[in-house]
């Protein structure tokens, strides 16, 4: 006789499942860590939205929270980068590849705001230009060897003295302080020009709102004062008011 085989064990048969089915149990929150937002910066040479340059699309742009600092700033050191500062004293830069971005520079009481002393190679990009204390002699921006892109510039009685080397583009230029009475002039009213070029070469002016009223001299003057003006473009700017909305002299 064959031996018998063992019983195999037998798995239980499963019990029908009657109501509502359980929920599973709740799983944890996923949390993402937040993002780092990082600052929008435009490329130098495009405008901000919004066609001709003026409060929305010049200056520090909306929501940049600032860093106060009290007094005149010196940059002497090749390099410097200022971003996101409310200079409440004129910038002066005496050095190369210098950068200003996102700032309000409000000036001095004894200077221009912005004054460009030496060095090549400079930038100031979506930055505010004030000046806080209106003098018969002093404008907002004296400039050369450097780039301005997007700026909003107001006050001085003239908004900037520009020399060589230099590009001005898509800035706002209004606001001019009028004296009646100036002794540069032998004692007749301020000759305010939103840009006046005394002398240089190699210069562009571009895109730019240039707001003279009609009590002011020229939105652009170029005077030759202490030599001669070469390699100038002009192109592509909105330009309002002034005795004279552009004009051009050549001292002989």
């Amino acid at each position: 006789m064959a031996p018998s085989k063992a019983a195999q064990p037998t798995a239980p048969k499963p019990k029908p499942v009657t109501g509502k089915t359980a929920a599973p149990p709740a799983q944890p929150a996923q949390v993402k860590p937040s993002a780092v937002p990082k600052p929008v910066i435009t490329p130098v040479g495009v405008a901000r939205p919004g066609g001709r340059p003026g409060a929305s699309n010049t200056g520090v742009p909306a929501g940049t929270k600032l860093t106060v600092v009290n007094g005149d700033v010196t940059v002497t050191t090749n390099g410097t980068v200022i971003d996101s500062q409310d200079i409440k004293g004129a910038l002066v830069i005496a050095a190369s590849n210098v950068t200003v971005r996102r700032s309000l520079i409000e000036g001095s009481a004894t200077s221009d705001s912005v004054v460009i002393r030496s060095g090549t190679g400079i930038l100031l990009e979506d930055d505010e230009v004030a000046v806080a204390h209106p003098s018969v002699s002093h404008d907002a921006m004296s400039v050369k060897n450097a780039t301005l892109n997007r700026l909003n510039i107001h006050g001085g009685v003239d908004g900037m003295k520009l020399g060589a080397n230099s590009v001005v583009e898509n800035s706002w230029i209004h606001s001019l302080n009028y004296f009646s009475s100036d002794p540069a002039q032998g004692g007749g009213p301020t000759h305010n020009d939103a840009i006046q070029i005394r002398s240089g070469t190699n210069i562009r002016i571009s895109g730019n709102f240039l707001q003279a009223t009609s009590s002011n001299n020229s939105a652009i003057q170029f005077t030759q004062d202490s030599g001669t003006v070469s390699g100038l473009s002009v192109t592509g700017n909105w330009a309002d008011g002034g005795g004279s909305t552009f004009n051009f002299s050549g001292h002989g």
